[in-house]
C-alpha cells in the first residue's frame, strides 16, 4: 500500500503524521550532527560532549515511535507483501480479511504498548526522573517516555482508521487506505 496517486484518497492522519515524521528527521539530522561534534571533539581536541550516549540512546526509540504512523499512513510498515499478491491474484475477498486483520492486530497491538508504557510515563514524571549523572548531565526522561506512548497510540489510531475503507475494499494493493 503506498501513497496514492488519486486525489481525495488520503489517510485522515497524513498531515499529523507527516508532521511527526519531519520532526523526527530532523531531530535525526540533529542527533548526527552532535555525535561527529562528539567524536570530533573526543578525536581530535580531547574534549568529548557530556551526555551525547544518554541522549542518542534515548533518542533512537523517539524518533522511531514519531515515525510510525507516517510508515502506517503511506502503506510502508514492515510486511511482506510477496505471499499478499499470492492470496490476492486468487482470492480478493481473501486479500481483503487478512488486509483487515493486519490493521485490527496492529492497532491492538500498538493500543496494548501505549498502555503498557503509561504507567513508567506516569512514574517518570510523578518522580521527576532523570537520565545522565547528577551534577554532570541529566536530561528529563519523561518527554522520551511521553513520545513512546504518543506514538503507539497515533500509530493504533492510524491502523483503525484504515478499518473501514479496507473493509469495503476501497483500496487495492498499492494504495493507502
Amino acid at each position: 500500500m503506498q501513497e496514492s496517486s488519486h486525489p481525495g484518497r488520503s489517510h485522515p492522519l497524513q498531515r499529523v503524521a507527516r508532521v511527526l515524521a519531519a520532526i523526527g528527521t530532523v531531530w535525526i539530522f540533529v542527533l548526527m550532527l552532535v555525535v561527529v561534534a562528539d567524536v570530533a571533539g573526543r578525536n581530535f581536541l580531547d574534549r568529548p560532549i557530556t551526555g551525547v550516549a544518554e541522549f542518542a540512546a534515548r533518542s533512537v526509540a523517539s524518533i522511531v515511535f514519531l515515525q510510525l504512523a507516517a510508515a502506517i499512513c503511506s502503506g510502508r510498515m514492515t510486511r511482506s507483501d510477496f505471499l499478499l499478491r499470492l492470496i490476492g491474484a486468487r482470492s480478493r475477498t481473501a486479500l481483503r480479511v487478512l488486509e483487515v486483520g493486519n490493521a485490527a492486530l496492529g492497532a491492538l497491538l500498538f493500543l496494548a504498548l501505549a498502555f503498557m508504557a503509561w504507567p513508567e510515563l506516569a512514574q517518570s514524571w510523578q518522580e521527576h526522573e532523570f537520565i545522565g549523572v547528577q551534577g554532570v548531565y541529566t536530561v528529563a526522561a519523561w518527554p522520551f517516555r511521553a513520545l513512546i506512548v504518543l506514538g503507539a497510540l497515533i500509530a493504533a489510531l492510524a491502523y483503525a482508521l484504515q478499518l473501514p475503507a479496507l473493509w469495503r475494499g476501497e483500496f487495492e494493493q498499492g494504495d493507502p487506505a
